[in-house]
């Protein structure tokens, strides 16, 4: 299903690089998180947000924590790796290799126990070119179903 960005409610998917036109041409509909006219103002300003930062970052989102990334990213999957078959899939699939040890920290973050930080974390994983990741810096707080207030845990 191609989206249309001429309906006003899709502008968040406009631009963002090579992530923002995979984004914008992937069949949501055949993923928990649905078609994009759907998703929340608060997914949208997170991924529009993520898509044109210059900074490599990757989002987990959702109850499946469905794997978003973006263009500075893309590099740290690979040539031929996981890029671009991960966007869209739930990250217990897509990181089968190293659920193990990202599962903890992920769900650190998801049972607001604070943000993770591991300064030079190794953590092997197949990307058909090198073989380990090193700086796994920061988590950041996940939602399940969108943002929750850290003390009251009411979603804003």
């Amino acid at each position: 299903m191609k989206t249309k960005l001429s309906e006003k409610n899709l502008l968040f998917l406009a631009g963002g690089g090579e992530m923002g036109a995979l984004t914008r041409t992937k069949d949501w509909s055949q993923t928990s998180m649905g078609i994009p006219q759907h998703w929340s103002q608060t997914f949208r300003t997170t991924l529009n947000l993520l898509l044109y930062s210059k900074f490599p970052k990757f989002l987990l989102w959702g109850q499946d924590l469905i794997c978003f990334y973006n263009d500075a990213f893309r590099p740290s999957l690979g040539q031929n790796g996981k890029h671009p078959a991960i966007l869209g899939m739930k990250a217990e699939e897509a990181w089968t290799e190293i659920w193990h040890i990202i599962k903890p920290l992920i769900d650190n973050v998801i049972l607001n126990r604070g943000a993770v930080w591991n300064e030079d974390l190794l953590v092997p994983y197949e990307q058909k070119n090198s073989g380990y990741f090193s700086g796994c810096k920061k988590i950041y707080r996940l939602a399940r179903q969108g943002v929750y207030h850290r003390k009251t845990r009411k979603r804003i």
